[in-house]
């Protein structure tokens, strides 16, 4: 290979470079900058994909968060015989027990509140004659908590209480951001000082305040 040739592939290479630096400086960003747990989430996530060094990081445990983050901004706020409730669109089969226990597991707690007589478990109990009165609260919850918990979990999150939903999605995040704080350090190691200087530079100030937690707040 002539000189030229060797300054050439070297400029290149800096080029190359410079510019997954910047994209990964520009995730990392977005990390410091927003006050919404998801989207730091989303966006960590995002970096970990995008960089050249994921046999450093657990990438097992970077897919966990990203899919039950995206579960998480893609669930909604429905409105059933008015009543609010939340529905968490899981991006993954939930009632299978290996992945309750891979996707769940690891950061749930406590007791949720929510509808049993809405929950697409009571539609299967009462089948063609569905009986929304509150007295068969108490039928659907009993028969629901004799299932399997992973199952039973997936049941209870299609009619969650809001205020459930959003103590939900804080347990989950509080886990993952505290997860995610090595992998952050590590992605962090790739972008040179000048480079994340900029990239700092090039953001307006803090939000104020976060811009909801999920679109149903």
């Amino acid at each position: 290979m002539s000189e030229l040739e060797k300054f050439t592939s070297s400029s290149l290479r800096g080029q190359k470079r410079g510019i997954y630096q910047q994209l990964l400086a520009s995730l990392l960003v977005k990390v410091v900058k927003t006050n919404d747990s998801l989207e730091k989430i989303q966006a960590l996530c995002e970096a970990a994909y995008t960089c050249r060094i994921q046999d450093k990081l657990d990438m097992d445990l970077i897919d966990v968060c990203f899919e039950v983050c995206q579960s998480f901004r893609n669930s909604k706020m429905i409105r059933i015989h008015g009543y609010n409730v939340a529905y968490v669109s899981w991006s993954f089969v939930v009632d299978k027990e290996e992945n309750y226990d891979r996707f769940i597991k690891p950061w749930r707690k406590g007791a949720l509140t929510y509808r049993p007589i809405l929950t697409e478990f009571a539609r299967k109990c009462f089948s063609d004659q569905y009986d929304i009165s509150s007295g068969n609260n108490a039928f659907v919850d009993e028969k629901l908590h004799a299932l399997p918990k992973h199952i039973q979990f997936y049941f209870i999150t299609t009619a969650l209480d809001p205020s459930a939903f959003r103590k939900l999605q804080g347990e989950f995040s509080t886990w993952a951001l505290k997860q995610l704080l090595e992998i952050q350090s590590i992605l962090s190691d790739e972008i040179d000082p000048k480079v994340w200087s900029e990239a700092l530079g090039q953001k307006g100030e803090p939000e104020e305040k976060a811009s909801n937690e999920n679109p149903m707040d």
